[in-house]
C-alpha cells in the first residue's frame, strides 16, 4: 500500500491516490514547467516524442493526471529529472513513457508507486513535503501559484494573490504537496467548484 507508514493527516491529503474507480486521462511531459504548452504522450508518436525531448531542454518533468467518470479532474501527480546530455535525457524518458503505458488500469497510487519504484525511492512520501502550494492545473506559471503555510490560505494571500483566488481561474484550481530531496515529485489533488464557467476555490481552503 501507497500510505502504509502515514501518518492520518498525510492519508487524509493523498486519499484520492487510493480511489480505484478513477481515470486515468492523460500523460504529459513538459519542459522547463510550463504545463501550458504540455505534450500528451498518448497522442505523439515516439519519433516526434524524440525531436521534442531532443529540443525540450535539460529540465523536463512528467504527470499523470485522473480523472472521475464525469470527465472532473480529480487529481495529478508527477516528478522530474534534469538531465544536460540529450541522448541520456532521451533514453531515459523514452523508457519511463515506455513503462507508463503498461500502468493504463492501474489505480493512481499503483501508478505512483511504480513510478517511485523506478525512481529508486518508493518510501518517499514518507518523508514530510519540502512545501504546499495551490495553483491552477496546466496554468501553474502563467496563472502564478500561492505558496501556503499550512493546508489552506490565509487572508494576505487571499488580499495579495494572484487574481484567480478572488475571481475564479479557467482550470481547476489545485492543491500541491511537493518533496525536493532526493527527486523532486508532487502529489496534487483538485480543490474547486465550478461556478458560472469559472473555478473557484474550494471552501474547504479558506481560513477558518
Amino acid at each position: 500500500m501507497l500510505d502504509e507508514g502515514l501518518t492520518a493527516g498525510k492519508r487524509q491529503r493523498m486519499k484520492w491516490l487510493d480511489h480505484d474507480n478513477l481515470v486515468r486521462s492523460g500523460v504529459q511531459l513538459a519542459s522547463d514547467g510550463r504545463w501550458e504548452d504540455a505534450v500528451p504522450i498518448e497522442s505523439t508518436d515516439p519519433h516526434a516524442l524524440r525531436r521534442w525531448l531532443a529540443e525540450s531542454g535539460p529540465n523536463v518533468a512528467i504527470e499523470s493526471v485522473y480523472s472521475d467518470a464525469s470527465g472532473s479532474l480529480q487529481g495529478f501527480f508527477g516528478f522530474r529529472r534534469i538531465f544536460e546530455d540529450a541522448e541520456e535525457r532521451a533514453s531515459f524518458w523514452e523508457g519511463i513513457v515506455k513503462a507508463t503505458e503498461a500502468y493504463q488500469s492501474l489505480a493512481p497510487g499503483q501508478q505512483l508507486a511504480a513510478w517511485l519504484g523506478l525512481l529508486g525511492v518508493p518510501s518517499m512520501l514518507k518523508a514530510t513535503p519540502s512545501g504546499t502550494q495551490l495553483g491552477v492545473f496546466n496554468q501553474w506559471l502563467s496563472a502564478g501559484p500561492v505558496t501556503l503555510r499550512g493546508t489552506r490560505l490565509n487572508e494576505v494571500d487571499i488580499a495579495s494573490g494572484p487574481d484567480w483566488l478572488r475571481i475564479g481561474a479557467t482550470a481547476p484550481i489545485c492543491r500541491e504537496h511537493y518533496w525536493m530531496t532526493p527527486e523532486r515529485v508532487w502529489v496534487a489533488e483538485a480543490l474547486s467548484v465550478l461556478e458560472e464557467g469559472r473555478y473557484q476555490v474550494d471552501p474547504s481552503v479558506f481560513p477558518v
